[in-house]
């Protein structure tokens, strides 16, 4: 478990170690993603999309930069990551701090640790929701292997990305100083998985509630 590798160095920390636990360990985590998505209805303040090639393109595609003009405000996702922690710009901390703060989260047996835990919870939520399936039936011209791929490759690797940042967030103010990264969590929270942005970025004041784009395929209230 995430709080059984790390130790909270402070309250905001401990809290937000904590709430990400509750993310990953709940019923809801990717359960948006497949068979059981219908008990799972998507609440307002967030912008569900259920066109897997759009995900994939938002996700992965590179044509956003090689076509700037023609992209019609979509971003990619390691666009939108880069706004979610500055652990050594955060003016709360000089960088003597930042680093001594870093220290308590980058060691390589807590990376390994988190990556065979995040991997192995991951894992078992696709396959207890039947992703897979789920994906290919809603997506008949997709073939098995590009479905398994999507699913044990992007989505596991995005992540292991996103909850790295979380974690990051926990250490440098807790999750309520970085609202980009705690909105992330939230995405996660109801069943979701974010996968890009589209509208000006964060640091641009786009806002989370109109510019991020979740893949979920509950109903929406």
């Amino acid at each position: 478990m995430i709080t059984e590798i790390y130790t909270p160095i402070d309250k905001a920390c401990e809290k937000s170690l904590i709430d990400i636990q509750k993310v990953i360990g709940s019923d809801s985590f990717l359960a948006g993603l497949g068979v059981h998505s219908n008990e799972y209805p998507v609440p307002n303040g967030f912008n569900a999309i259920t066109d897997y090639e759009r995900c994939i393109y938002l996700l992965t595609s590179q044509l956003m930069w090689d076509k700037p003009k023609k992209r019609n405000g979509d971003k990619n996702f390691s666009e939108v990551l880069d706004d979610a922690v500055d652990y050594l710009g955060y003016p709360a901390y000089e960088r003597d701090e930042a680093k001594r703060r870093k220290g308590y989260f980058f060691s390589r047996p807590k990376t390994d640790a988190r990556h065979v835990y995040l991997e192995e919870i991951t894992t078992e939520a696709c396959n207890k929701n039947e992703i897979v399936r789920f994906l290919q039936n809603n997506h008949p011209d997709l073939s098995q292997d590009t479905v398994e791929s999507f699913v044990k490759g992007n989505i596991t690797q995005s992540i292991l990305t996103c909850f790295n940042i979380f974690i990051r967030c926990a250490y440098f103010g807790g999750l309520k100083k970085w609202p980009l990264s705690e909105y992330l969590l939230k995405c996660y929270s109801i069943g979701g998985f974010p996968t890009g942005w589209v509208g000006p970025l964060f640091k641009d004041g786009g806002q989370c509630e109109v510019c991020m784009q979740t893949l979920h395929f509950g109903p929406i209230k």
